[in-house]
């Protein structure tokens, strides 16, 4: 159908429609439309104020947000760091209250040492201090530190035929006549006094100028055998000579002097130095000087390889082990000249040492060895001419 023909036919249907009539007046139509028109501009009015009231609510909303939030951010930084400081001063606290508990300690333990060191008592440990020496041998001494200082002490064998010397290396915070009165319990820490010490219950006091040591006696101090009252005179002997004391004086209680058997009783000693030995081993756990008579030290060098069997003595040069020897002033030029291999061991050491001590009974002060099998033994080296030692059986103690 074409487009004019259906206008057309929506024409005729329209005219054919019934006539509607309406009978409401004029006027009141016209009100009708007059109030329809208002409140259309009403509404219109009012949905364009409420157009314009979002933006200003959403500012406002923005500012409140803008005000508020950091407010609250805020707060909450503040009380955790409120809660931060307040761990913090726990903290403080803590460590404080540590530190004045260790404060504490550390004067309780301070009072212990003094109260122990008074009394002559101490549980000091060894590993809790620092070394008195170094050394890697248990037969000499080869230095001290400059903290401490050698004190001489000495005990006899068995049979009362030999002194063996015996050097506690001390602290020098206390002077060395409270050491010299504390050797007895020196020794029994390493149980080395038996129920014949013949120096029990005595106390010195040493003059460094007049080279003398005040030796007081217990009341009922006597000695009666020859053989005991010669071995107090070399246990004297052999504590103070390296000190450099000469001379020992005696007091028993209101009296002077001091019963010694054969040699009856006696107010002074004169203290001798045996000089020259052969430093043999005894009973396998000390080095002892055997006096050995006349200056020749090749014969003392070779006397060490003889047993003294009934006295617990032995041999520190094995047989099969030769030298030649010679002397240039504080020298001692020792040569290798035996076939047998030396070995790098205890009993190496041992003879190394026991030579070291022998020339230092001759006056030297220097040992070189050449010709050596081996470049070094222990801690000796062959290379250089070995220094002899301070003293011989060393023992630390740290109080």
């Amino acid at each position: 159908m074409k487009k004019q023909d259906r206008h057309d036919e929506l024409i005729g249907l329209l005219k054919n429609m019934p006539d509607i009539k309406n009978k409401t007046d004029k006027n009141i139509l016209y009100q009708r439309i007059s109030s329809n028109n208002n409140n259309t501009s009403e509404n219109v009015e009012k949905a364009k104020r409420k157009m314009k009231l979002f933006p200003v609510l959403g500012s406002v909303l923005a500012v409140i947000l803008i005000v508020c939030i950091p407010f609250l951010f805020n707060g909450t930084s503040f009380q955790t760091s409120e809660e931060q400081s307040n761990q913090a001063y726990d903290t403080q606290s803590t460590e404080d209250s540590l530190m004045e508990q260790e404060s504490a300690d550390e004067s309780e333990s301070a009072q212990e040492f003094e109260i122990a060191e008074e009394s002559g008592e101490s549980n000091v440990t060894e590993e809790e201090n620092i070394s008195l020496y170094s050394n890697e041998s248990q037969f000499v001494l080869d230095s001290i530190n400059d903290n401490a200082n050698i004190v001489y002490a000495a005990i006899s064998d068995e049979q009362f035929q030999y002194a063996i010397p015996i050097t506690f290396v001390v602290s020098d915070s206390k002077n060395m006549n409270d050491h010299y009165n504390n050797l007895e319990q020196y020794l029994r820490e390493y149980n080395l006094t038996t129920a014949d010490y013949l120096l029990e219950g005595l106390s010195y006091n040493i003059h460094d100028t007049n080279k003398e040591v005040q030796i007081s006696l217990p009341d009922d101090f006597s000695i009666e055998s020859s053989a005991r009252a010669a071995m107090f005179e070399k246990l004297l002997e052999t504590m103070f000579i390296p000190a450099g004391i000469e001379k020992a004086t005696f007091l028993s209680g209101s009296d002077e002097g001091v019963e010694l058997g054969p040699y009856g009783e006696i107010d002074e000693m004169q203290l001798h130095d045996d000089g020259n030995a052969s430093y043999k081993l005894y009973n396998d756990e000390f080095l002892v000087p055997i006096p050995h008579e006349g200056d020749n030290v090749e014969e003392a060098i070779t006397e060490m390889k003889n047993n003294q069997e009934a006295f617990d003595i032995f041999q520190t040069i094995p047989n099969e082990i030769d030298f030649s020897i010679e002397t240039f002033e504080d020298e001692l030029r020792i040569t290798y000249t035996g076939q047998a291999p030396l070995a790098n061991d205890d009993q190496a050491i041992i003879m190394i040492e026991a030579i070291l001590m022998t020339a230092k009974s001759y006056g030297f002060h220097f040992v070189n060895f050449d010709n050596m099998p081996l470049e070094q033994i222990g801690n000796y080296n062959f290379n250089e001419p070995i220094k002899v030692p301070e003293a011989v059986n060393p023992f630390d103690i740290h109080y």
